[in-house]
């Protein structure tokens, strides 16, 4: 096990798991907790369900007594896409990966087993086969044996992630997913990418109670129907597989069930390695209460929202008379103008039986501290380009590609930073930091007047996007880049750390 910090990474903690991990068949992984455990008083109690009828759902591995000791093994092999056996690089056979679901104060304890080969990835570099783990919008240390993404997996070792959620980590919808530089775009295609959901807030509230819960995960690969095996993308392009599709809980257009009149809580989840979706329900709202793990001031009706790949939405949707609504990733020029994309289909809500009558919660949802109130310490100036002219384009983030070895900007912990995003490119990117949510102030020139935090923000061709960020808690070096995959691989992304 290797590290760009330098050698054998020190920090690494192998401990043997067999103690606490009973797998099951089929992959399964139960919660073995300590003797003399108690339960997590920041866990609500008795939460709005999930449904669970004919729509598809990922497996869920659930934390007990502040504790989830779980597996996630990466490997070339057999799994399921729309009903049939593709082989895929998967993490424990399946597509999409298991959902985790933990409370603020949990400990996640996560074993990450590689097996993966370097002839798996033909074409992908002294680095094919090889893997990590991130956990997408986590407030948790980016050091070792936390969410430190600057590990180097080899092919048939494990590595003991230990992730300590504080007990005012935000509830709400992150992920999990391959951070290996080189090859992200090439494993998360395959499937490489799960949900994690973050219990309470709403959770808590009594209006919310009965109201039903689905998680949708959007992904997106290609199906050789000749070889059964999905489709990889070029290394230098195209990094969308030719002929590639969208599926939601690794189904073609299923159907979402739902009764005349009933509410419907969704977590929707952009698990796309490079794709924005732009999403929609003709003729029928969604109600927005939050975006990447961080609610509204106060619940958004839209009738589009636009999802970047990496980002998460969390609405209420109301079934209509009997019937069926298409969800649609409706025309989006995602590489400029005149590059719309025809609507997709990604699922159909059928609105059938006896009508009933819910009440929509309280329309003020969650209101957090305004970054706006302290006063800004120290400032970003970030700059897109790329030069897609040669055999292998390059995407730079203030005239460099990404160097691990190299410190690209740093933060003073507990001091509020400004960070400028500015995209001199003809095609839309996107702005993703670890560890924090950040507060977006400005979008093209426009003040954002409401308190809009999110994780993941999108950046429009030659716009200009402001937000800030104010580190807490931890200090150490992550990274920060665009999270189109194919342009992260390919240089645009760069190194920040937060000193004391």
């Amino acid at each position: 096990m290797r590290g760009r910090r330098g050698g054998l990474l020190a920090g690494a903690w192998l401990l043997a798991t067999s103690c606490l991990i009973a797998v099951a068949a089929g992959g399964q992984t139960t919660v073995a907790s300590g003797a003399g455990s108690r339960p997590n008083p920041h866990c609500p109690k008795d939460p709005p369900p999930f449904i669970h009828d004919s729509f598809p759902q990922p497996a869920f591995r659930t934390s007990a007594n502040g504790v989830l000791n779980t597996t996630l093994t990466a490997a070339m092999t057999n799994t399921q896409i729309n009903g049939q056996t593709y082989t895929s690089s998967v993490y424990e056979k399946s597509y999409p990966g298991p959902t985790l679901m933990v409370c603020p104060g949990d400990t996640l304890k996560l074993a990450l087993r590689n097996e993966l080969s370097a002839t798996d990835f033909p074409g992908f570099g002294m680095e094919a086969g090889m893997t990590n783990l991130h956990t997408h919008g986590f407030f948790v240390s980016p050091n070792p044996p936390q969410d430190d993404v600057f590990v180097e997996l080899d092919p048939g070792q494990t590595y003991n992630y230990n992730y300590h959620l504080p007990v005012d980590h935000r509830p709400g919808t992150y992920w999990y997913h391959p951070h290996m530089h080189t090859q992200a775009n090439v494993q998360e295609t395959g499937g490489m990418e799960g949900a994690i959901i973050v219990r309470g807030g709403l959770d808590k509230r009594p209006e919310y109670r009965h109201i039903g819960q689905r998680v949708l995960v959007i992904t997106q690969t290609a199906l050789d129907n000749q070889t059964h095996a999905t489709v990889q993308p070029d290394p230098t392009g195209p990094f969308i597989s030719p002929g590639s599709q969208f599926f939601v809980n690794g189904r073609l257009n299923p159907t979402i069930p739902i009764r005349p009149g009933e509410i419907q809580r969704w977590s929707i989840f952009n698990l796309t390695a490079n794709s924005f979706v732009n999403l929609e329900l003709p003729g029928q709202p969604f109600h927005l209460l939050a975006r990447d793990g961080n609610y509204v001031p106060t619940m958004q009706t839209q009738h589009q929202m636009l999802v970047s790949p990496s980002s998460r939405r969390e609405v209420l949707v109301r079934g209509a008379k009997n019937g069926d609504v298409k969800l649609i990733a409706a025309p989006f020029p995602q590489s400029g103008k005149g590059s719309e994309n025809p609507p997709v289909t990604l699922a159909t809500l059928r609105s059938s039986g006896s009508p009933v009558d819910q009440k929509m919660p309280p329309k003020d949802v969650v209101r957090y501290q305004d970054l706006r109130d302290l006063p800004v310490r120290q400032r970003h100036l970030i700059v897109y380009t790329q030069d897609t002219s040669g055999d292998t384009p390059l995407f730079f983030i203030n005239g460099e590609t990404f160097d691990p070895g190299r410190i690209d900007q740093v933060m003073r912990l507990n001091q509020l930073n400004e960070w400028t995003i500015v995209n001199k490119t003809t095609v839309w990117h996107t702005f993703h930091i670890h560890q924090k949510d950040f507060q977006v102030v400005e979008e093209y020139g426009k003040p954002v007047n409401a308190i809009n935090q999110q994780d993941n923000v999108s950046v429009a061709p030659n716009g200009t996007v402001k937000m800030l960020y104010l580190p807490r808690d931890f200090t150490g070096r992550f990274v920060f880049h665009c999270h189109i995959l194919g342009h992260e691989d390919n240089g645009m992304m760069g190194t920040v750390e937060v000193r004391p």
